[in-house]
């Protein structure tokens, strides 16, 4: 079976790396998008959110288990999907591209879908997913105060919107 893709792109008026501080740190997630709760399964190899991390994010009932499997300072974070969606061999990446006056921000993934004939609504899904995560990491980048703020709040191993309070 044909695997299916989705993405979806933005451009941002923050920096590179502005944009990979808060994409590293998994903790921030919930200060910035759509999701409600991290929670560290397994830290990296070499460092807590690097590469062979393991993460929960919880949002409303639904629960995703995700591996960290590729990180380029600035540029990529790559992920795949343990649990969570009815997806097989998921993996996405978020890659970052300097560009005049920002970055464009673009964040894709491919799988298998569970069920059949199920992978046109799962790339709609996932776009969505992606446009809202795109804007939400974007907005914050934008806005040093905001964004050295998630940074500090980000400790531990896991964190919740309620975190931030």
């Amino acid at each position: 079976m044909k695997k299916t893709c989705a993405q979806a792109s933005l451009v941002s008026l923050a920096d590179p790396e502005a944009i990979y501080s808060l994409l590293k740190n998994s903790a921030t997630y919930p200060f910035w998008s759509m999701i409600d709760e991290f929670e560290l399964i397994r830290p990296g190899t070499d460092e807590p959110h690097g590469v062979g991390s393991q993460r929960k994010f919880r949002t409303g009932r639904f629960v995703m288990h995700e591996e960290v499997v590729e990180l380029v300072p600035n540029r990529l974070v790559a992920y795949t999907l343990l649990s969570g969606f009815p997806m097989s061999e998921y993996r996405a990446e978020t890659i970052l591209d300097p560009i005049e006056g920002g970055t464009k921000i673009t964040w894709r993934c491919s799988f298998h879908p569970k069920y059949k004939r199920s992978g046109w609504f799962w790339r709609l899904v996932m776009f969505y997913i992606f446009r809202r995560l795109e804007r939400g990491v974007a907005r914050a980048s934008e806005n040093l105060e905001q964004r050295l703020e998630f940074l500090a709040a980000a400790h531990g191993n896991a964190t919740s919107k309620r975190s931030l309070v």
